[in-house]
This record gives C-alpha cells, sequence and structure tokens, in this order.
C-alpha cells in the first residue's frame, strides 16, 4: 500500500521544504550524491522492479505530495505491464 506517497522524489527539488524535511534525515549521502539517491528513491523509474499488487490511496487536497505523483505511478505501473 502507498499512502500519498512520492512516487517521482526528483520533483522534491521545486519543494526545498520537503527535501530538508523528508529526504535529509533519512537518506546516506543525500548531500553528496542527491541526484543518484532520488533517482533510487523514484518509483517511476522502476515499475518493472516492483512485482506485486500495489494498492494507490492519495488525496487530490494533499498540501505535500501532489496526487500527480501517484498518478503517475498508475501510469508507469500499467505501461510496465
Amino acid at each position: 500500500i502507498s499512502i500519498a506517497g512520492i512516487a517521482d522524489a526528483r520533483k522534491l527539488v521545486a519543494y526545498p521544504h520537503l527535501l530538508e524535511r523528508v529526504l535529509k534525515p533519512l537518506v546516506p549521502d543525500f548531500d553528496t550524491r542527491t541526484d543518484e539517491r532520488l533517482m533510487e528513491r523514484s518509483a517511476v523509474l522502476w515499475p518493472g522492479d516492483i512485482g506485486v499488487s500495489l494498492l494507490l490511496l492519495h488525496g487530490d487536497k494533499d498540501a505535500d505530495v501532489h496526487v500527480s505523483d501517484s498518478e503517475a505511478l498508475k501510469a508507469a505501473l500499467e505501461g510496465a505491464g
């Protein structure tokens, strides 16, 4: 289950407050390997590696992660079969 998940972490560069609050404290070497770490955490880039059924829950009024992230992940998963 993904609840209002960040499906494309690369888009977070447009939201520095989320980078500071969410990723920097949790991701090793974030400051020195930012692009690589963002790609590793962007499920839209590797939907074929998700080999289980996935329930996406996301409201369209989410103030932190836009619903388009879940919509993009849905499209990527469907595209990967």
